[in-house]
């Protein structure tokens, strides 16, 4: 057990904030009597994104869902109502700000460190379903990873040359004026307009 200011004492590596499993990994619950079973245990891999497109589907609003742009969540209700191993994902990228630094692939993942390895950044490898507190980090004995990792490395970066990110927008809602010296001089000042709802 480690203590992490952001996370308490826990038994996984870092908190909050951290691309590590104590900083990314959360439990989940589903209850659902009559359609989802009792008493399953998933390790599979869910993304919070997958949430709005699962529940899309579950509700039979598939067609709400936009088509106009990238929506990051894929149908989980497969994983839901059959059970383990039954997720639409198999791997999750994770970021620290605006930089990619870890990628879940399976049961192995892949943490970019600031360690300079021939002009890039040395990875350390993770089998997470053997080594959840992320203690024992491996490189060569992972070498043979690296390849499928980079070629979801370099998907994601051509996903994001064709849809760019979008840069935040950050602004008092409306009706929320009375409490705009909460908000950054930034958002006070030239930003001053309201969400329509």
């Amino acid at each position: 057990y480690g203590f992490w200011p952001t996370a308490g004492y826990t038994w996984l590596r870092a908190g909050k904030g951290s691309v590590y499993e104590g900083g990314v990994r959360v439990p989940a619950f589903a209850y659902w009597p009559g359609m989802i079973e009792p008493g399953q245990k998933s390790m599979d891999i869910v993304h919070i994104s997958d949430l709005y497109t699962t529940a899309a589907v579950l509700a039979g609003a598939e067609e709400f869902v936009p088509r106009d742009r990238v929506i990051d969540g894929v149908d989980q209700s497969a994983l839901l109502l059959l059970g383990p191993g039954h997720s639409h994902r198999n791997y999750v990228i994770h970021y620290s700000g605006s930089n990619l630094k870890a990628i879940r692939h399976g049961d192995i993942k892949m943490v970019f460190t600031n360690e300079d390895f021939g002009g890039y950044k040395k990875p350390e490898f993770f089998n997470i379903a053997r080594d959840p507190a992320e203690k024992m980090p491996s490189f060569y004995r992972q070498l043979n990873q690296l390849e499928p990792f980079m070629q979801i490395v370099q998907a994601h970066h051509l996903r994001k040359n064709r849809f760019p990110d979008r840069d935040p927008v950050r602004r008092i809602p409306m009706g929320y004026d009375h409490l705009s010296h909460l908000f950054a001089p930034t958002q006070r000042e030239g930003h001053h307009y309201h969400e329509e709802l």
